[in-house]
């Protein structure tokens, strides 16, 4: 470590001769304590010099960093807004929203979105609440997309807000507190809020119109099983395919799948005609006997029909049925 050591004592540099010398020395640890070993002289022209050029190296020290300070102390809030809320899954199991906001970073370095706190209301009742931790850095001067998945039971939502189950809309409204993690400010809350409206999702209704028999010979009859459908939502419905197994008397008549898509409009219903043979060799004579008798007979219809809709919302709805009890059979 070098040291500058002035012989002797002045009252300062600026009364001193330019030929003054000054001894130069090393501060050395010996024996555990420190010592001056002198090896040199110096000007005090040229200790001067030094002490010039270190001040000097100092300014531009300084003036290269104001700029990045200045940006720091110069730090403002991050903007945001929640430009809309989409239907991501609509099902009997769960109604999936998609929470799209819009943040705006103003500053010349990046902030950090560290929390996101919502609440999700129905008709004024507070029904969903919760937070993440986002973790999402915009960039300086930049907008960047930030989406909140937020899932909602459908039977709590229909058992906490009993007169939703009645209508065909329903009002809702999502409140959230975004807070950024700033240089110099600290943490900063945002509070933001939307509201808009969702359709209610009812279960489409399937059952066994009836069983008519179109023809009949000494071997064989072919029969026809009308299958409605009917659809009580505010929007149309799809019906993409069906699987089924129809059975008389705890005896299978047909069973297999139907894959020709039925468009239902909001409000309607529609048909589905399934025609049938029964061979009285293959199947017996009590089937031919159970025609004849044109009594009613008990049957058993069980499927599995998979909805969908042209909305995005709702992909796929799932919907098993099992029906059994008395059926008329006509000619």
């Amino acid at each position: 470590m070098r040291l500058a050591i002035r012989c002797p004592p002045a009252a300062g540099l600026a009364s001193r001769s330019p030929t003054e010398t000054l001894r130069m020395g090393s501060l050395q640890k010996v024996a555990g304590s420190w010592k001056i070993a002198y090896n040199g002289t110096m000007r005090s022209s040229q200790y001067m010099n030094v002490t010039r050029g270190l001040l000097s190296g100092f300014a531009v020290f300084l003036s290269s960093g104001c700029a990045t300070l200045e940006e720091y102390v110069r730090v403002q809030n991050p903007q945001a807004e929640i430009t809309g809320v989409r239907l991501d899954k609509l099902d009997l199991q769960q109604v999936g929203l998609l929470v799209d906001l819009k943040v705006k970073n103003p500053n010349a370095v990046g902030v950090n979105l560290s929390r996101l706190a919502y609440d999700f209301a129905v008709e004024g009742n507070s029904l969903l609440s919760g937070n993440q931790n986002q973790g999402v850095q915009v960039a300086a001067n930049s907008e960047q997309p930030v989406t909140i998945p937020v899932t909602v039971n459908p039977a709590n939502l229909w058992q906490t807000i009993a007169k939703v189950a009645k209508q065909d809309r329903f009002g809702f409204s999502i409140a959230t507190t975004l807070t950024f993690a700033l240089p110099v400010l600290g943490n900063v809350d945002l509070p933001l809020k939307y509201s808009g409206e969702l359709p209610v999702l009812r279960i489409p209704e399937v059952k066994v119109g009836g069983l008519k028999i179109k023809d009949m010979g000494l071997t064989k009859a072919n029969l026809e099983l009308t299958i409605q459908v009917a659809n009580p939502n505010a929007f149309a419905l799809l019906l993409n395919q069906f699987t089924y197994d129809f059975q008389v008397n705890q005896r299978s008549w047909i069973n297999g799948q139907n894959g020709n898509p039925i468009q239902l409009d909001a409000k309607q219903g529609g048909e589905v005609k399934i025609p049938l043979t029964l061979n009285f060799l293959e199947m017996g004579t009590t089937v031919l006997q159970v025609l004849r008798a044109k009594d009613p007979v008990n049957y058993r219809f069980i499927g599995q029909f998979n909805f969908g809709s042209s909305e995005s919302f709702l992909k796929s709805l799932p919907l098993p049925v099992d029906y059994s009890g008395k059926l008329q059979i006509f000619n």
